[in-house]
């Protein structure tokens, strides 16, 4: 799972999702042509994912997500929505 840092224009890695998750929309990287599924995330909740870094954490915050973040996946064979 990944999310794009507005604040440093950034692709940062957050995790691994293993197994279901909510997809809420689907689009394209701009500026890498490729695929992407838009997922919410609940910061240090959803999917496993519950031990993001301080760093982590703090760029989240510093752009102005404290409880949920609008992040996506990339798309391919192995990950799309049913």
């Amino acid at each position: 799972m990944r999310w794009y840092d507005p604040l440093n224009q950034q692709h940062l890695v957050l995790g691994r999702i293993s197994g279901d998750f909510l997809v809420q929309a689907t689009f394209v990287l701009r500026d890498q042509g490729l695929p992407a599924l838009e997922v919410p995330y609940r910061i240090n909740v959803s999917y496993g994912l519950t031990a993001l870094s301080p760093a982590h954490v703090g760029r989240l915050k510093a752009a102005g997500y404290v409880d949920w973040v609008e992040t996506y996946v990339l798309a391919s064979p192995d990950v799309y929505p049913r």
